[in-house]
């Protein structure tokens, strides 16, 4: 006589419901935790992107603290084009010519060796807004050497911007007013 192999008894229409019910709920966890993720991951790039946002405002008050001071000083402020070097017309009167001359250092904060404030931000005797895309601040001076007014200046004095976020701003040909919406400026 054949013995047959046992047989399993078939399973319980309950134990297979609720191993379908675990794994939904698995899934439904894993779904939950993603969601948190998301939402946290855009609270911290908006908490970051404020945070810099909050540090050029910062900045460029202070520059203008300086360049009244420098004024107050000198009877006039340093020369600025509004280029995208100007911000080297900024480094040299606040510290390079300082330190070359054993005379007033007006923004010692802008030796990164000393201080955070600026650190990252010096690069070729030019100081970049703190945004990632690398560009530097814009300084334009209101009247030329011969005391004409400049076309353009926002300000009687000077005018200081940094182009935003975005990295598009004022000087940008074709920028849009959307791209110069979020450019931090003194005016």
């Amino acid at each position: 006589m054949e013995t047959k192999p046992p047989t399993q008894p078939p399973r319980s229409p309950a134990k297979a419901s609720r191993k379908t019910f675990l794994f939904i709920v698995a899934i439904l966890v894993v779904l939950f935790i993603l969601l948190l993720l998301t939402v946290v991951t855009g609270i911290g790039k908006s908490a970051m992107s404020n945070a810099l946002i909050n540090k050029a405002r910062t900045q460029i008050k202070l520059f203008e603290i300086k360049l009244e001071e420098y004024q107050a000083d000198h009877g006039e402020f340093p020369l600025g084009d509004g280029s995208p070097t100007s911000s080297g017309s900024l480094y040299d009167a606040f510290y390079q010519n300082g330190i070359r001359s054993g005379s007033k250092v007006y923004m010692p904060e802008l030796d990164s060796k000393y201080s955070d404030s600026f650190r990252g931000q010096i690069r070729g005797g030019l100081i970049l807004d703190p945004f990632k895309h690398g560009r530097p601040y814009f300084y334009l001076r209101a009247y030329d050497a011969s005391g004409t007014m400049v076309k353009g200046a926002e300000n009687p004095n000077f005018d200081l911007w940094s182009v935003g976020p975005d990295g598009v701003g004022r000087g940008d040909r074709g920028a849009t007013a959307a791209e110069l919406a979020d450019d931090i400026t003194n005016w």
